[in-house]
């Protein structure tokens, strides 16, 4: 029969040396005795945009100030008309564009 070891099995530990971990950090995790580099991960981007807006609408003490749905239609006209003519385009239809007559 095993005796139980006077010093609790702790002379084995004296011996070992630590090793480095190859992996700092919080998101290390461990299977099988091996460790598994994971990073961090970047999160949501739609709550960083909004953090980002927060930040500076608070930074620069402005009141928001909605824009409008549409407002980027008007930012860059012909780039949206680039756009939608290749992807009617890529669906298969043919486009042809004519100015609108001015009154």
């Amino acid at each position: 029969m095993d005796q139980p070891e006077a010093d609790g099995g702790q002379h084995e530990e004296r011996g070992r040396h630590r090793q480095h971990d190859p992996c700092p950090g919080p998101a290390n995790q461990e299977s099988t005795g091996k460790q598994k580099c994971r990073g961090t991960r970047n999160g949501n981007s739609y709550l960083k945009t909004t953090l980002v807006a927060a930040f500076r609408i608070l930074q620069r003490a402005v009141a928001f100030a909605d824009l409008g749905a549409d407002y980027l239609d008007h930012v860059d006209k012909h780039r949206i008309v680039r756009r939608l003519v290749r992807r009617l385009n890529a669906l298969g239809y043919a486009v042809m564009l004519h100015p609108k007559p001015t009154n």
